[in-house]
């Protein structure tokens, strides 16, 4: 499942889009790619572009110093089935993208992180680059968004992730 998202700078906003949608003033999502989108009208075509700046590589191999938080942290299940259950609004409640080391994917980078959201209940900040949930790797947004769909019936999330050059895990239980 393809997926556009918008940043909208006049009301600071992002808005999730998919294939034939409308953005606005008859602009309609003709394609999406891995790192360009390209809209239409009429017969016009503009392609929008995303260049990514290299992130400097971690000082150790992956996974090798997990920090595991003293405290996990613990969820009501009802918070997450209600957070999980509009996928549209979890996907705009944090800006994410690609953290790219050597040209390849190693997890997503969080910014914007909206106060209460369910990334701030999961121990997330600004800039944190999440790489694993459930010791599963982040490598693209189709296994990020199973992942979201996975962890709505599950009990306890292990979240792997970097914040600020050090490797941290945190355990979440749903109960």
């Amino acid at each position: 499942y393809p997926y556009a998202v918008f940043f909208d700078m006049a009301v600071n906003k992002q808005n999730l889009y998919r294939l034939k949608d409308d953005i606005g003033n008859g602009w309609l999502i003709y394609e999406i790619g891995k790192n360009k989108t390209v809209l239409k009208k009429g017969d016009k075509k503009e392609v929008l572009e995303v260049k990514f700046m290299e992130a400097e590589p971690p000082a150790t191999e992956a996974g090798a110093d997990l920090k595991s938080t003293p405290a996990g942290l613990r969820l009501d299940p009802r918070e997450v089935e209600s957070a999980l259950s509009d996928l549209n609004k979890v996907m705009t409640q944090a800006r994410v993208v690609p953290n790219l080391i050597g040209g390849k994917i190693s997890g997503y980078r969080m910014f914007n992180i909206v106060p209460g959201s369910i990334y701030e209940k999961m121990g997330l900040k600004n800039n944190d680059v999440v790489e694993r949930i459930n010791d599963v790797e982040i490598k693209s947004p189709d296994s990020l968004y199973q992942l979201f769909q996975q962890i709505k019936n599950e009990s306890r999330i292990t979240l792997d992730f970097n914040r600020g050059g050090r490797r941290e895990s945190v355990k979440i239980e749903i109960r």
